[in-house]
């Protein structure tokens, strides 16, 4: 396990954010408050890691790069007002949950440190019982042959002392009474000497009981601390997003004056995270523009005050289809790219009442994300269909235990 100093390096390096110059700037100052959010709450949740990896990648978007950003003077001053107020309070957050892993990371080290010393000591210690087995094994092997030996040469001299028997007997007359056979013969052993009493002996000359042998419990297989599982940016497997089933029926009735003039609405999908689950809470209804197949968000600085006035963070979007099925067109791929860029888990749900569909999707994350980001065609344009570019969103729940808040700033 590396040292404190090191561990909290790698999460530095981990903050490190390159900006891609060619997207909006007013989309960073947007998800650098929700990242401040999402770190606020993963500090209360005791996620000290991951809080510090997006205080600093919040700090390094802020402090270093953006102000590089060809359209840094077209972000209105509220909303660079409202990132400075988050930088003045994010800094000494930073540094305090700094000094608790370097604490927490120490103790850590310590702890391994002392759980490495008791390894080695009962690896020797095994090593010495082994070492002392062999040896016993092999003082035993060595009292083997030498009775094995024993019981030959015996056995020799018995056939020897028969020899001449027998020969005597041939000299002799058949009357003669001549000692029996049997009683000439020495009883030979029939079985080899104890040894428990040289192991005893071993045993005492170790300072343990005659019973020691080796350790039944192998502590080298111990599970150990992996540090790595801990951090945000190294998970396989995508956040929970729950959706209440009461989100559709008040979306589509909010739309349905539009629908019933073939036109799309669209509205964004906001919320909080909680214990590493992501709640929608509320959906807001923008002002905007829209035909029969696209629909255009508007006013995003009234979006973006209500999103930092109620501590909410955008999940997602929700859009219809009024007379086509449910999926997501190339534009819709474009558009629900800068969210799926800026939290991996976003969604994108497209409702399509004469159809009666709704659909939760999201780009695949090995493929069309990457695919999407690259592409730089505007408008309705064809994509490959092979790999597909985006997919049901797995990672998604319905519940039915709390009510959608829709805010309509149309109005």
């Amino acid at each position: 396990m590396e040292e404190a100093p090191v561990r909290i390096k790698h999460l530095a390096d981990m903050a490190n954010y390159d900006i891609d110059y060619t997207r909006p700037a007013r989309m960073y100052f947007r998800s650098g408050v929700e990242m401040v959010r999402m770190a606020n709450v993963y500090a209360e949740e005791g996620n000290l890691e991951g809080a510090y990896v997006l205080y600093m990648k919040f700090m390094t978007i802020f402090l270093e790069k953006i102000r590089r950003h060809p359209e840094y003077h077209q972000v209105s001053p509220g909303e660079r007002a409202a990132i400075k107020r988050h930088l003045e309070a994010t800094l000494p957050r930073a540094e305090s949950i700094k000094g608790q892993l370097m604490q927490k990371f120490e103790n850590e080290h310590k702890a391994w440190l002392a759980e490495q010393r008791m390894l080695e000591e009962e690896l020797a210690q095994r090593r010495q019982d082994e070492a002392l087995r062999q040896s016993q094994q092999q003082h035993e092997q060595q009292e083997r042959r030498r009775f094995e030996e024993e019981k030959q040469r015996l056995l020799q001299l018995e056939r020897r002392r028969a020899e001449e028997v027998e020969r005597s007997l041939e000299k002799q007359p058949a009357a003669d009474a001549l000692p029996s056979y049997a009683a000439l013969l020495p009883e030979p052993p029939t079985a080899p000497p104890s040894y428990s009493a040289a192991a005893a002996a071993t045993d005492r000359a170790a300072g343990r009981p005659a019973s020691a042998g080796v350790p039944s419990v192998d502590r080298s297989v111990k599970p150990r601390f992996d540090h790595s599982m801990s951090l945000l940016s190294l998970r396989s497997d995508f956040r929970t997003v729950v959706v209440p089933d009461s989100l559709m029926p008040s979306f589509l009735k909010i739309a349905e004056a539009n629908t019933a003039k073939n036109v799309e609405t669209c509205g964004l999908l906001c919320g909080k995270p909680s214990q590493d689950v992501l709640y929608v809470t509320h959906v807001l209804i923008p002002s905007q523009t829209g035909t029969s197949d696209s629909c255009n968000m508007e006013g995003e600085e009234r979006v973006f005050a209500y999103l930092d006035t109620h501590n909410l963070i955008t999940l997602g979007w929700i859009h219809t289809h009024p007379s086509q099925t449910a999926f997501l067109s190339s534009v819709d791929l474009h558009t629900h790219c800068s969210y799926q860029l800026m939290m991996l888990e976003s969604i994108a749900i497209v409702c399509a009442p004469k159809y009666n569909e709704t659909g939760f999707f999201m780009l695949t994350p090995k493929y069309g994300l990457d695919y999407i980001a690259n592409c730089h065609k505007t408008g309705f344009h064809p994509h490959p269909q092979e790999p597909p570019l985006f997919e049901e969103a797995q990672h998604v729940t319905r519940d039915n235990s709390y009510q959608i808040s829709v805010v309509d700033l149309r109005q």
